[in-house]
């Protein structure tokens, strides 16, 4: 029996860190920019005793973050607040949609698809609005009503229902939106009535003609005048300045084309006509030269005749019914002047004339013409002043252009309040003097 001596095998030796593992960060990096930069991939993994793969693992994330440094910022995504929708909130929504933002019921439809993935039907926010109404008519009759100093009225019509108006002109709250069977004077007087119990006690009222609203006020408001307002005497004005004016433009037409047909008659003839040929082309001639000759007169009428109406109804819009300004005498004076004139002017067309003109001055003009403390206005002492004589260079353009205009007749005064944005008024006593005047100062381009 043979005992062998027993041998312990030798300790494996740890295996070396890969050159790949032992790379630092920095070190990383440079490799990679090394890589980006154009470097062959062969020599740094022969320089740096790394494979290629990881060379190209390097030269990834390096890329990755450049893109990432250099990217546009994202959208902003940050939840502001988080909001719990009700039904309750969701008909708060359906009604600021419908009165804050004038959107449609259908609008308000689509809405609520799009954006919440809501669906409703028409008839349901139709529901919502005429549920609101008895809400709203609670919170408007409780309403003080008492700082109401010049209320505005008028109809207006709702698939064929009439709907009595009333607003403050000076805040433009809407006090009065009531729907009506019938548009007569006994209802305006109920109405107004009720607003008498709510404090409604106006310095007066601005109305149009209408007998209705007039009769009704009478009625209950025996001791509020109601003054009749401008616009539907300025529109048709605003109208007839419009037809003179294209009529103008159409006779500028008229004579251009005749003078055009008169200019190729008149070309020379390139070979020989035969008598009668020439003798009618001479008549031809002839007819043009006496066509051309009436339609420059009428087309010189016709700008006389729109520059003229374009004056007078602009000193009717920002002189005379003008809410501040001279004097009722002054104001009536220019009326008159301004009626006559467009009398004298217009007798080719007479319907165009707005009538309303050949009434008496609005009485609201009459009121605007007294003092500042009747009406109820304020202004400081410092800036009411008559202006005798003028700076133009302080007044705006288009009234230093005015002033420069009027300036030219003889005894013209000139009111306002001040300062050149302040100028309420240009007084020009042109009664006996022409516009012939104006309308040169006008064609040189003042």
């Amino acid at each position: 029996m043979c005992i062998l001596p027993v041998t312990t095998a030798p300790a494996q030796t740890r295996r070396a860190a890969a050159p790949a593992q032992a790379l630092l960060p920095l070190q990383r990096q440079r490799l990679a920019l090394d890589a980006l930069t154009g470097e062959p991939i062969t020599a740094l993994a022969d320089q740096h005793q790394v494979s290629r793969k990881f060379i190209y693992q390097q030269t990834a994330k390096a890329q990755r973050a450049l893109d990432e440094a250099f990217a546009p910022p994202p959208p902003d995504q940050e939840v502001l607040f988080y909001l719990p929708v009700t039904r309750a909130w969701l008909h708060q929504l359906m009604l600021a949609l419908i009165l804050l933002c004038h959107s449609s019921l259908r609008g308000v439809v689509e809405l609520l698809r799009d954006l919440f993935d809501y669906s409703v039907s028409l008839g349901t926010v139709h529901n919502v609005v005429c549920a609101a109404v008895a809400d709203a008519r609670r919170h408007n009759t409780a309403q003080d009503l008492s700082a109401v100093r010049i209320g505005a009225h008028d109809e207006i019509y709702q698939a064929d229902w009439p709907v009595l108006v009333g607003a403050d002109v000076a805040s433009t709250f809407c006090y009065l939106l009531s729907r009506e069977e019938h548009c007569d004077a006994d209802t305006w007087g109920v109405r107004l009535l009720e607003l008498r119990d709510q404090g409604l006690r106006p310095q007066a009222t601005i109305a149009d003609a209408g007998g209705a609203l007039r009769g009704g006020q009478a009625e209950a408001w025996p001791d509020v005048p109601c003054r009749r307002d401008v616009f539907h005497l300025l529109q048709p004005a605003e109208q007839l300045v419009s037809y003179l004016r294209n009529r103008a433009y159409q006779a500028i037409a008229a004579r251009t084309t005749f003078e055009q047909k008169l200019a190729r008659a008149q070309r020379p003839l390139r070979h020989k006509r035969a008598a009668r040929q020439r003798a009618a082309r001479q008549r031809r001639q002839q007819r043009l030269g006496s066509q051309v000759g009436n339609a420059r007169q009428e087309e010189a009428r016709a700008i006389a005749l729109a520059d003229d109406v374009a004056v007078l109804l602009a000193w009717l819009r920002d002189d005379i019914l003008t809410v501040a300004g001279p004097a009722t005498a002054t104001r009536q004076a220019l009326y008159d002047f301004v009626v006559a004139e467009l009398r004298a002017r217009t007798p080719g067309c007479p319907h165009r004339v707005p009538r309303q003109l050949y009434h008496s001055l609005p009485e609201q003009v009459e009121a605007g013409s007294q003092p500042l403390a009747e009406r109820g206005l304020t202004l400081p002492a410092e800036r009411t002043s008559r202006i005798e004589s003028l700076d133009l260079e302080h007044f705006p353009r288009h009234v230093g252009r005015h002033l420069e205009v009027l300036g030219q007749l003889p005894q013209v005064r000139v009111e306002g309040t001040g300062e050149g944005q302040d100028v309420v008024a240009l007084v020009g006593q042109v009664r006996h003097h022409g516009l012939d005047t104006v309308r040169a100062a006008r064609r040189a381009g003042t």
